[in-house]
């Protein structure tokens, strides 16, 4: 009987299935003189009254009367209170079950116990001749011991299920929230390419675009440590900096610095930014470019990458203090800039080899010579990758010269 009872807990069903189950086996028991029915109360740890959860057998003006009972009260009120066994004739004692006064046989009642925390009770039937026995009373024992453990786990995972929908509930807010805040009227396109491909609804990867009022333009390429609503965080911290600063005017030096200082003295000690950062000037035949901690940033002419500009510099937030190591790049019509991060290089095959940078630029190079849109790469990736999920934010973006 224990061992059934175990095995049926282990079925995927909600407190009220499992006792329902439960008291239907042990309404079983044939060594014993039960009669077909009981009960099963809970006790509201609000209110302190015992629930009845599950029953069978029971007349209805039983389940009526007893469907919510005050702990002291009765024979089963009495049982709560005290933690013991009770076992009384229901005709000769109608002060402790009242509603059991006209009928036959004996009610038993069993504490279901967790430790010393009384959980509720285990309400029986059984015929007059029925005397307790120890062997039965640690029978018994063993059943309210296994339905106590029952409770708790389950209770335990309703609350665990409660606590988790909450937590997906304001994360979904909190995402809501911070996309809204990324999502800024002020990105201008103009010039631009661009894929995204965030692992999840927001991201660690930032892409901004603003030219300031002498015609030069400024992208910044951004990826913090991480991903998801962690590294999404500081996004729009970023993005306020960036479209402020540029709109006013001022240099990429100055909003790199203003970047970095947040960076470094906002937000938590592990949490960077790598930031490809590109001043294109307003005849578009000039390009500075800053790369801190990003993939080399490529210049393809005619199809064919003609300059890699490698990382020299720590990402943003490390150090308290950047260094002005920059890159100036003399450009054509019709020659074009990518910057990306590393998700793409470090993408992984169901056999864990990463795609690599040289596999990258290669399918990169076919993609701009022969014109085809960007989104190929991503099917190249997803083809690589097969059934393996994507590991880390994607993001690439094509500055036209």
């Amino acid at each position: 009987m224990i061992n059934r009872l175990l095995q049926q807990s282990l079925d995927p069903l909600s407190l009220d299935e499992h006792l329902e189950e439960a008291l239907f086996l042990i309404l079983s028991i044939p060594w014993i003189p039960l009669e077909p029915k009981g009960a099963i109360f809970l006790i509201d740890q609000k209110s302190g009254h015992l629930i009845l959860q599950t029953e069978q057998g029971v007349e209805e003006s039983i389940r009526t009367a007893c469907r919510r009972i005050d702990a002291g009260n009765c024979t089963c009120g009495h049982a709560v209170a005290s933690g013991d066994v009770l076992l009384n004739t229901l005709a000769e004692h109608p002060e402790l079950c009242p509603h059991g006064e006209e009928q036959e046989g004996k009610h038993l009642v069993l504490p279901i116990l967790f430790g010393d925390t009384s959980l509720g009770i285990l309400s029986l039937y059984v015929e007059s001749e029925y005397e307790r026995t120890a062997a039965d009373d640690a029978f018994f024992r063993a059943i309210t011991s296994t339905l106590a453990g029952l409770v708790i786990r389950c209770q335990q995972e309703e609350e665990i299920r409660y606590h988790r929908d909450k937590l997906l509930e304001e994360r979904e807010f909190i995402e809501d929230i911070i996309s809204r805040m990324r999502t800024s009227k002020r990105f201008i396109d103009t010039h631009l390419r661009y894929l995204l491909a965030p692992m999840e609804k927001t991201a660690g990867d930032i892409l901004l675009s603003a030219f300031r009022p002498d015609g030069t333009q400024h992208v910044v390429m951004g990826d913090f440590t991480g991903h998801g609503l962690p590294a999404a965080i500081g996004g729009p911290m970023i993005s306020d900096i960036f479209y402020t600063m540029t709109n006013k005017g001022l240099p990429a030096e100055e909003i790199l610095a203003e970047i970095n200082s947040k960076l470094h003295h906002k937000t938590p000690a592990n949490m960077f930014m790598a930031v490809g950062f590109l001043s294109i000037n307003p005849t578009r035949d000039r390009v500075t470019v800053w790369n801190g901690s990003l993939p080399p940033i490529l210049l393809f002419r005619e199809g064919v990458i003609i300059e890699r500009v490698e990382s020299d510099n720590f990402a943003c937030g490390m150090v308290e203090t950047l260094n002005d190591a920059s890159t100036s790049l003399r450009v054509s019509v019709g020659d074009s800039l990518f910057v990306y991060t590393d998700g793409y290089v470090e993408e992984k095959s169901d056999s864990g080899e990463l795609f690599g940078q040289e596999r990258f630029e290669n399918y990169l190079s076919r993609i701009v010579s022969q014109g085809e849109p960007l989104e190929h790469l991503q099917e190249v990736l997803a083809d690589y990758r097969s059934s393996v999920e994507q590991n880390d934010d994607m993001t690439l973006v094509e500055i036209s010269c």
